[in-house]
């Protein structure tokens, strides 16, 4: 195995994370090394426009300056662990235990970190493990250390650690002894997001990937334990739910761009999914939508759509603060 890196390293910031069934959330630039793994549950992870499927077992690294969407599973909640590394902060003392998820120039901080990961590590490392994995336990245990408010020594032993354990999962993977999620299933994925409101055939996802159509479904369901029109139908509705939200287009209208058969089947669909009719979702008037700090975006449905979906006008409060 290769010599460890990110000796200068320090964990900024570590926890666990649970997120409930429903809608998703960006951060646009987050100025880590993000580790990050599934203890249950499942969702997606979207980071620089890929999107990964992420059940128990699935480890993402994501590059530094990376952008990330979590989007949430409408029918199950996930948890995650996270550990966010700065593989080179300077030597900062003391050190600081945060994380900047947008760029902050005037910040000191913001301008001592660096990246000092290896070349093939500038991408996202993706790959399934067991749950009592070594690298696993060791977040686990990064983690409860760092809640626990440990000393900045461990915080900066940590990375070498994580990277020892990154690398023995990376070589067991090229060995064959880790299952990892392959790059085509990400790929395919990629594929139905930037398709939602074109009519979908398993065969033509197929030819792309030089797969027969039982190749595909073989794939889908070892991975994500779901059909591919299943998993299409799944993401159509949580967006249908966004521009329900976010639009002020017609159901109708909805229904169509996103290919349904007729609007009666698409609010049978959207009610078995979420539990309401998606005129009942609408006068909830984005109840189900959570607020998020400043710099999270939470409309994260394509640029074309902004154009052809125009948000409401944001309502003014009586002493004239935007309300959101």
């Amino acid at each position: 195995m290769e010599e460890l890196f990110w000796e200068k390293g320090l964990v900024a910031f570590a926890n666990w994370r649970n997120f409930e069934k429903g809608t998703d959330f960006t951060y646009r630039q987050v100025q880590s090394r993000f580790l990050v793994w599934c203890v249950s549950g499942r969702g997606t992870l979207e980071v620089n426009g890929t999107a990964y499927p992420m059940i128990a077992g699935s480890v993402l690294l994501a590059p530094w300056n990376h952008t990330i969407t979590y989007r949430r599973d409408p029918e199950e909640s996930f948890r995650l662990g996270c550990i966010h590394v700065i593989p080179d902060d300077g030597g900062e003392e003391p050190a600081v235990r945060m994380v900047f998820h947008q760029q902050m120039p005037m910040e000191p901080s913001y301008q001592r970190r660096r990246d000092a990961s290896p070349e093939r590590w500038r991408n996202v490392l993706f790959f399934q493990l067991s749950g009592d994995h070594p690298l696993l336990r060791l977040g686990r245990y990064v983690i409860e250390r760092f809640e626990a408010g440990c000393p900045t020594e461990l915080l900066r032993l940590f990375p070498r650690l994580l990277c020892y354990e990154l690398l023995r999962a990376e070589a067991g993977q090229a060995s064959g002894s880790t299952e990892r999620i392959p790059p085509r299933l990400a790929r395919m994925l990629s594929y139905i997001e930037r398709h939602l409101e074109v009519p979908f055939h398993v065969q033509a996802l197929a030819e792309r990937e030089g797969l027969s159509a039982s190749g595909v479904f073989s794939i889908f369901h070892r991975y994500l334990q779901d059909s591919p029109q299943a998993y299409l139908q799944r993401r159509r509705l949580e967006l249908a739910a966004r521009l329900l939200q976010e639009s002020a287009f017609s159901i109708g209208d909805i229904s169509r761009r996103l290919c349904f058969s007729s609007p009666f089947y698409f609010s049978r669909a959207f009610k078995k999914q979420y539990g309401a009719s998606p005129r009942t979702f609408r006068a909830a008037g984005g109840a189900l939508h959570p607020v998020f700090p400043e710099h999270v975006e939470s409309r994260n449905f394509p640029a074309e759509w902004s154009r052809r979906f125009p948000a409401p006008a944001k309502k003014e409060a009586e002493d004239g603060k935007v309300l959101r």
